[in-house]
């Protein structure tokens, strides 16, 4: 299942986009694994938003994501996504938008 991830300021403007271009999205993001809080709360089906305060929790469970990311698309992909986080980590009022399919 595919999923879109964007970067959001408060009033809803789009900034940036990143989309991940096959299905296997779903087994890079932990949905229901408890050793991520924060992303094993996400629908994959349905939107989730992570606010400005939540990026440094958000970046910690993104990062052990790349650790052991298993392909050059799926490290490509991390990566990008780390950028649009740590960029809503830097601006108050940002926040990320995961959209699912």
């Amino acid at each position: 299942m595919p999923v879109d991830i964007s970067l959001h300021t408060q009033d809803h403007g789009r900034l940036e986009t990143v989309v991940f271009p096959r299905e296997a999205t779903r087994d890079l993001i932990p949905y229901s694994d408890p050793d991520y809080p924060l992303l094993s709360a996400m629908d994959p089906g349905d939107f989730t938003f992570f606010s400005h305060d939540q990026m440094p929790e958000l970046l910690i469970e993104w990062r052990r994501l790349m650790e052991n990311a298993e392909t050059p698309d799926d490290r490509d992909f991390l990566a990008r996504v780390e950028k649009l986080a740590e960029k809503c980590a830097s601006q108050p009022g940002y926040y990320l938008k995961f959209d699912g399919d």
